[in-house]
């Protein structure tokens, strides 16, 4: 049972919680590029990782689109909205991130032609230190794309969100705003994650004190065993079980059924804090979007696709042309009396 204060005192000098959401992400491309892996462990991630990216493409497009509308016009739409516009710009969330992969598995390749090349006995070696010069283009080429690529992939979630545009605008947006405003980029992010942090102190603080008087209240009068057992299911990332700290027995019967469905209860409790962490970040991307969209091209910050927003603008137009008289010079127009 672990105390409210020790779960503050645990975020106060945990700043990667806010981070969680990026280590989560890019954490399987990272075993991609290790040396210590396999060809099938390097595909096997790579699999993973992309598997990532759809279904962030789907929900991390929703968020950021619900949060693209309520910056910029301070106006709410529904999750089914959200999810809608995600759907119809699936291929795009996914084939942002995914398109500079490619680009690096492009050059990659060449490098590995050259790697087969060095092996031919006698001219092979001499073959790649004259021309090691390449590689070493290729791997700038790719160091780049990379960065690129690691720093700017939520901001490619917003550009879409916010321009309703495509991949290669995203990815074009999301390197330039990078590439030319590292610094403003590096402060927002400073900003988000300091900011990000104070809020996760108070709702995971929160969380954890809810859970501690519900263990304390239920403990007057089931006892503390019965109660160890009951949260014997509990999310080990929560701190919430007690079962391995305190070697309590699995349970068994109809406690067993208990405590799965306490479990049950809990997981959706802390489903509930992940659920913030990803939410908050996807929203101070799309906000950090705004403001280095603001420093690079001095857009406003209130300007934001909205479907169907055209066609609303010109209907008046056209209405008022179709159904107003047409008069012409030498015609008066009939008068009472």
């Amino acid at each position: 049972q672990r105390n409210p204060l020790s779960t503050l005192w645990q975020l106060g000098t945990n700043w990667r919680f806010v981070l969680k959401p990026v280590e989560d992400l890019v954490c399987p491309f990272r075993g991609v590029f290790s040396r210590e892996n396999g060809f099938v462990s390097s595909v096997f991630t790579l699999v993973c990782g992309l598997w990532g990216v759809l279904v962030w493409a789907l929900f991390g497009g929703a968020i950021t689109r619900i949060a693209a509308v309520q910056f910029a016009r301070d106006e709410k739409i529904s999750l089914k909205e959200s999810l809608q516009f995600a759907a119809s710009k699936f291929l795009s969330y996914g084939g942002a991130p995914a398109i500079p992969l490619g680009f690096i598995a492009f050059f990659a390749l060449l490098c590995i032609v050259g790697g087969f090349i060095s092996r031919i006995p006698g001219v092979g070696p001499i073959f790649a230190g004259v021309l090691w010069v390449l590689p070493l283009v290729a791997g700038f080429v790719m160091a780049i794309i990379l960065v690129g690529w690691a720093f700017g992939w939520p901001l490619m979630y917003s550009t879409i969100s916010v321009e309703g545009s495509d991949s290669f605008d995203a990815l074009s947006r999301s390197f330039a705003y990078i590439f030319q405003r590292p610094w403003h980029y590096l402060f927002y992010t400073i900003v988000a994650v300091v900011f990000g942090s104070l809020c996760s102190f108070f709702v995971v603080l929160f969380a954890d004190l809810l859970v501690y008087m519900t263990q304390w209240a239920v403990a007057w009068g089931c006892g503390d065993p019965l109660l160890s057992q009951l949260f014997y299911y509990a999310p080990d990332a929560s701190g919430w079980g007690s079962g391995a700290e305190q070697a309590v027995d699995e349970p068994t019967g109809l406690t067993q059924f208990g405590a799965v469905c306490t479990g049950i209860w809990l997981y959706l409790l802390f489903f509930l804090l992940v659920g913030f962490v990803y939410s908050y970040f996807w929203s101070a991307s799309t906000i950090i979007y705004y403001l280095l969209r603001r420093d690079v091209d001095n857009t406003e910050m209130q300007e934001v696709f909205l479907e169907g927003e055209a066609d609303d603008l010109g209907m008046p137009d056209e209405q008022a042309t179709a159904t107003s008289p047409v008069v012409s010079s030498g015609e008066t127009q009939p008068h009472a009396g």
